[in-house]
């Protein structure tokens, strides 16, 4: 129930499953092997956002407005890079006018960021 498919140097360009196939004609279904979409961004409270590790760079700097530069593809890539090391619960980096700790992790990914906002004097 699925295709490969071939580019024209007889190399492989991809897979089709029939799920994919019958999606494109009727749109985006869910199934019992589909996991549930992680929430992006949630409130905390005092300035503070849980971010999700996923989330392109582009979205959360929309989000809390700030820049972040385009160096990396997702918000947990740029946490990667800020420490040089792949990063531990409780390890946090300079974003804007704030930090993005980190809260969890799955294995060696962040899972879970909180942006916390540097302090009013």
């Amino acid at each position: 129930k699925m295709v490969i498919l071939v580019d024209e140097f007889g190399g492989t360009a991809g897979l089709v499953t029939l799920e994919d196939l019958i999606e494109e004609i009727v749109g985006e279904f869910r199934d019992e092997h589909d996991a549930d979409d992680p929430i992006e961004f949630r409130d905390l409270g005092n300035g503070q956002v849980l971010i999700w590790g996923g989330t392109p760079v582009r979205d959360v700097e929309e989000r809390l407005g700030i820049d972040l530069g385009e160096e990396f593809d997702t918000i947990g890539g740029f946490v990667f890079g800020g420490l040089n090391r792949v990063g531990r619960i409780g390890d946090s980096v300079a974003a804007g006018p704030g930090r993005l700790r980190i809260v969890s992790m799955r294995l060696r990914r962040i899972e879970y960021l909180a942006f916390e906002p540097a302090p009013v004097d």
